[in-house]
């Protein structure tokens, strides 16, 4: 996903890899991240507020669905990543 070279690399600190991978790859982990967040917060307030009960897989089914249409809508930095797989 990020590359072999960027992570067979040890580096002492999660900032010193966070500034070393690439910037077109940094992007796409950053979109993962705040798309990832935001799903588990619509998850969160879905079983808060309405009482819904959820597994694991749902999280994951409810990224990978998010995913697909982020991606779909335009130009996206999580492609960089190979998300989503064919």
């Amino acid at each position: 996903m990020l590359g072999d070279n960027d992570l067979s690399r040890p580096y002492p600190t999660m900032t010193e890899w966070w500034v070393a991978i690439r910037k077109r790859t940094r992007k796409g982990v950053d979109s993962m991240v705040m798309l990832v967040s935001w799903c588990l917060w619509k998850l969160r307030n879905d079983i808060v507020f309405n009482a819904r009960t959820a597994t694991i897989g749902d999280a994951i089914q409810l990224i990978m669905e998010d995913v697909k249409d982020w991606v779909q809508a335009g130009p996206s930095n999580l492609a960089t990543l190979g998300w989503p797989r064919a």
